[in-house]
């Protein structure tokens, strides 16, 4: 956007000039193109940035602990202490 930008200045400050000897050029398609195509990028650009928004990850069921080197478990506690071995927890 700013290169399109300075170019059109620069037609726009030759084509004032009464004393300019060269070519005077007139503010054309290519230069809109080029504006709306950086206008463009700058709203993908932002869309991007919002979509892409920083999460915490998800807690898993397994959360390691560095400092006591245990493993933890959100899982059901077993039934070890239960009379029978084979209660309706116990599939096979």
């Amino acid at each position: 956007m700013i290169s399109v930008s300075w170019y059109a200045f620069n037609i726009t400050q030759d084509f004032f000039d009464p004393f300019y000897p060269g070519t005077k050029y007139e503010i054309g398609e290519g230069l809109y193109i080029g504006w709306c195509s950086a206008t463009l990028a700058i709203c993908s650009g932002v869309c991007l940035l919002c979509a892409c928004k920083l999460e915490q990850p998800e807690p898993t069921p397994y959360m390691y602990h560095q400092s006591k080197g245990t493993v933890y478990s959100a899982a059901a506690p077993s039934h070890r202490g239960a009379s029978s071995t084979y209660d309706r927890n116990a599939y096979v």
